[in-house]
């Protein structure tokens, strides 16, 4: 009798741990999908013979990439200007340094230096200008909205997106990248090196190619001052550091010519060919 009560409870058991699993709902796998910006089209027609500046759409030629979100164009005589893509925002890359920021300005860059055709296209549901005075565009390259595939590819977040031409077409982007859990939405920037490291000044000017792209901490001397930013380094050599304007008249005796610094947490890049310091911050520098 105990033989057949085990052999029913261990029945029921198993019918019921077969129920459990049948019942489980199966994970649905999402991957990025540039299906927003396939369905979008930009027809020669609406730009041929039309001026960015003057009729709010038209043709223009790659000056240099900034970041992910920011560019400087220009068009037959007109002088390079800056432009804010719309209803996007990608993480730091210049003057501060986040996770998949420079990722976002590589591919960013990427995709215009390797278009054929670049169109700026306004909105007049968000104005001309930002308050930094950059132009707040719409970014096609060859035929495809720049802005959008920033989203679809999980390196921007879509922002203030309510009344824009493509908002909608933005927003479900971003949805859907969300649900990747790729990039910005969860992964871990496999570029980014957040510690920092401990070098010499001399050790970084004699070897700069060995700390690109890396946070240090290094002690040296202001060397000149260039407006609310400076060059830092020994008696032979210096390297520019972009403060953002954080050096105010109130403690600009602390970094005058010859003032002995620690700089924590800056970021060695190459702009636009010169070596230069990001990252600063007020709070991170130390005195001797």
């Amino acid at each position: 009798m105990t033989k057949i009560l085990t052999l029913i409870t261990l029945t029921i058991a198993s019918f019921s741990l077969l129920a459990c699993e049948e019942a489980e709902p199966a994970v649905e796998s999402y991957e990025l999908s540039s299906e927003w910006s396939d369905n979008l089209d930009l027809q020669a027609v609406e730009y041929e013979g039309r001026e960015f500046l003057a009729d709010g759409i038209g043709e223009v030629t790659l000056d240099r990439c900034v970041d992910g979100d920011t560019t400087y164009f220009s068009y037959g005589t007109v002088a390079p200007f800056s432009v804010r893509y719309l209803g996007i925002d990608t993480r730091e890359s210049t003057a501060q340094i986040q996770p998949w920021g420079r990722a976002a300005s590589d591919f960013n860059c990427e995709i215009l230096t390797a278009a054929d055709t670049i169109v700026l296209e306004m909105d007049a549901s968000a104005g001309r200008l930002d308050n930094y005075g950059r132009y707040l565009a719409y970014v096609w390259a060859d035929g495809k909205l720049v802005n959008l595939q920033m989203v679809e590819n999980a390196f921007a977040p879509s922002v203030g997106t309510g009344g824009l031409k493509y908002g909608d077409e933005l927003f479900a982007a971003q949805n859907h990248a969300k649900l990747t859990g790729q990039r910005i939405w969860g992964e871990t920037d496999p570029s980014f090196m957040g510690e920092p490291i401990d070098v010499e000044i001399d050790e970084l000017l004699s070897n700069p190619d060995d700390y690109r792209d890396r946070f240090v901490n290094v002690s040296g001397t202001i060397t000149a001052r260039d407006g609310g930013d400076f060059y830092f380094g020994n008696d032979t050599d210096s390297i520019y550091v972009f403060t953002q304007s954080q050096i105010t008249s109130i403690i600009a005796n602390e970094f005058t010519v010859g003032s002995e610094l620690i700089l924590n947490n800056v970021f060695m890049t190459d702009y636009s060919g010169q070596w230069q310091l990001t990252n600063f911050n007020i709070r991170d520098v130390t005195f001797p």
